[in-house]
């Protein structure tokens, strides 16, 4: 069944498909930000409405439409919570690209790399800060409290993350596991927030950690096998050198990812790991290693997982009352396939 005929049910603005739809959402929260731009905080906005221009991770804003098909809440509340967690998603853009060092988000430079990095992490501090604000003003304890909740556990597992890459310590699949559904509570976020202005109080906290975890494994598997949001409009050479930049940039950061534990664990476990010390940018040597992982089996591993969690969540999906609008975006999700 075609998306937008899902949607029509829902209070909401109609476009001739879901992408399409989170698009015409995003423009008022993108006028929201422009007010702004004659007050103090305008510099900060800077680089934000520099990294909007990428369009990265644009599945988080389609989660509150996913999630109201249970909830009902408001559409004057809902747009607020798209407002703040618009903030969220740039927030953790700008933060992530410094933590990781990345050249370029989707085929433009990351902000650090323009504004530097003082600026960039300022700005995102400013839209966590800004998001938690827009939370605040719509006068309900809980959904501040979920808020912070949620961005606290989140950094913790992003803490977790990062220190296991800088000092090398490969985590178990099961320390791996904990330490995703910590760092994903960024879209348990998404779900708290709006429940917080719901009748409906059922518990979602399976559902999310299972959400979670596929989208996590679903990210870095992609990282591996596909080179996203280039422009092969560019000139060639250009063109090249960015797929060098950006293909397998988790090899090159050092990430201890889903596919990469099981490589490590397999027989061909040290020379993946001789690689993975060195954060190399040579694209031979991650050619090299990305048919080590699949020799191995970590490949053909990291697909039945994915696999799996799929069937799982749309199981969990059945069982809470069936949600069309969610299986949709899960259709949208399923290009790793």
């Amino acid at each position: 069944m075609n998306v937008a005929k899902l949607l029509m049910a829902q209070p909401i603005r109609m476009t001739c498909s879901f992408g399409r739809l989170m698009r015409t959402e995003s423009k008022s929260v993108h006028n929201v930000l422009q007010k702004n731009e004659n007050t103090m905080s305008n510099k900060n906005l800077v680089p934000i409405n520099y990294i909007k221009e990428s369009n990265s991770n644009k599945h988080f804003l389609w989660l509150p439409d996913v999630f109201n098909y249970w909830l009902k809440v408001p559409q004057d509340t809902l747009q607020v919570i798209r407002e703040a967690l618009d903030y969220v998603l740039h927030g953790v853009v700008l933060l992530d690209d410094v933590q990781d060092g990345t050249q370029f988000r989707r085929n433009l430079p990351s902000a650090h790399r323009i504004y530097g990095t003082p600026w960039a992490a300022n700005a995102s501090t400013f839209c966590f800060m800004a998001a938690l604000k827009k939370i605040a003003d719509l006068g309900n304890p809980e959904a501040v409290d979920n808020f912070c909740q949620e961005m606290m556990s989140a950094l913790d597992g992003i803490a977790l993350d990062l220190y296991w890459r800088d000092a090398f310590i490969c985590p178990t699949e099961n320390e791996y596991m904990e330490m995703v559904k910590l760092k994903n509570s960024f879209f348990t976020l998404n779900l708290r927030i709006i429940q917080s202005f719901s009748k409906d109080r059922r518990t979602y906290s399976d559902l999310m950690n299972t959400y979670g975890v596929y989208y996590q494994i679903r990210d870095e598997y992609a990282n591996l096998v596909n080179v996203k949001g280039l422009d092969t409009k560019s000139h060639e050479q250009e063109f090249k050198n960015l797929h060098e930049v950006m293909f397998c940039e988790d090899i090159t950061e050092g990430r201890f990812t889903f596919p990469m534990i099981h490589g490590l664990n397999s027989s061909e476990g040290p020379t993946i790991r001789s690689i993975l010390v060195q954060r190399t940018s040579d694209i031979r040597i991650k050619q090299h290693c990305l048919s080590l992982l699949e020799k191995v089996g970590s490949l053909d591993y990291t697909r039945r997982t994915l696999h799996d969690l799929d069937a799982d969540l749309r199981e969990q999906i059945h069982q809470l009352g069936g949600n069309p609008v969610f299986l949709a975006y899960l259709d949208e999700l399923s290009n790793w396939k």
